[in-house]
């Protein structure tokens, strides 16, 4: 009966398609977990366009030894409690052309905290996409990651506080961390990170981990 087995050979195999190509649209509509994420900053500067971050292979393009944004060895903890809403990028995106709009409505969205070296910044954006089978995390704060001690450098004009995780379905990963630039969000809603011109520089995060 080879035509009996050969239609069943294709039942299979189209269902075993038809799962995994429901498994990939499910997992591109899910976001990350929300929760408590942690992370060390590392001890190179990153080089390479934020847009390529959710890239295997390509999240680092090239690596400095040059003092970093945020200095080495530093815990980051990211307390993400909830995702921007597309009300709420719409929004951002409809004032972008004004920084001073952009900011004022940045600033009224709430989202979480991170907290490095004993100081809490807000988490103003938050968003979650799928690339490679990984999540990309992104996240804004209406404040630069600044420090007292000097370690942090902050931008020019009116900036923000930006960092980009990639993890994998149990939140582990690694991610960029930019102390202040300024960003630029595509039709889409995904944001990109501006300071240093094309090509921005920013602290690398090491042993991420969700709690």
């Amino acid at each position: 009966m080879p035509t009996i087995n050969a239609f069943k050979i294709k039942t299979v195999s189209c269902a075993i398609l038809f799962i995994f190509v429901t498994f990939a649209l499910v997992f591109a509509q899910t976001p990350a977990p929300l929760g408590t994420y942690t992370a060390t900053t590392g001890s190179s500067m990153v080089k390479g366009k934020s847009a390529a971050v959710g890239e295997e292979g390509g999240f680092f393009k090239k690596k400095f030894k040059k003092p970093t944004e945020a200095g080495a060895g530093n815990t980051v903890t990211i307390t993400l409690q909830s995702y921007s809403t597309k009300e709420e990028i719409n929004q951002l995106k409809a004032v972008q052309g004004n920084p001073q709009q952009f900011m004022t409505m940045l600033s009224s969205f709430q989202h979480g905290t991170v907290t490095m070296e004993g100081k809490s910044f807000p988490i103003n954006m938050a968003s979650s996409s799928s690339r490679g089978g990984k999540f990309v995390i992104t996240i804004l704060s209406s404040k630069s990651f600044s420090s007292t001690g000097g370690k942090f450098m902050s931008g020019k004009g009116l900036s923000t506080g930006h960092i980009e995780l990639l993890v994998d379905a149990s939140g582990t990963g690694q991610g960029v961390l930019h102390a202040s630039t300024q960003v630029a969000l595509d039709p889409q809603g995904e944001v990109s990170a501006k300071g240093g011109g094309a090509m921005s520089k920013a602290t690398e995060l090491t042993s991420v981990s969700r709690q």
